[in-house]
């Protein structure tokens, strides 16, 4: 199952709900991470790196959720968008 949350954004910045989908389908499962598109990607000492409001951003997702989310198992995929 693949829930995706609403969001308004662009590709300098998103604005999340401050809480984590909540349902009765829900239950059992746990977040796996979330998908960031940007226009290229950030590279530093030859390594993809993400962006520091995006870390800023995952840290506060994680510390709103404690419940649901340990802070141990997350996947954010950062990809550039090709036109």
């Amino acid at each position: 199952c693949i829930v995706l949350v609403p969001q308004v954004g662009s590709h300098q910045c998103v604005t999340l709900p401050k809480r984590l989908p909540d349902h009765d389908l829900l239950k059992d499962m746990e977040p796996l991470g979330w998908i960031h598109t940007q226009p290229n990607e950030l590279i530093q000492n030859g390594a993809q790196v993400l962006p520091a409001p995006d870390v800023v951003m995952h840290a506060g997702i994680i510390e709103d959720n404690k419940k649901l989310w340990s802070g141990q198992n997350e996947i954010i995929i950062t990809t550039p968008i090709l036109f």
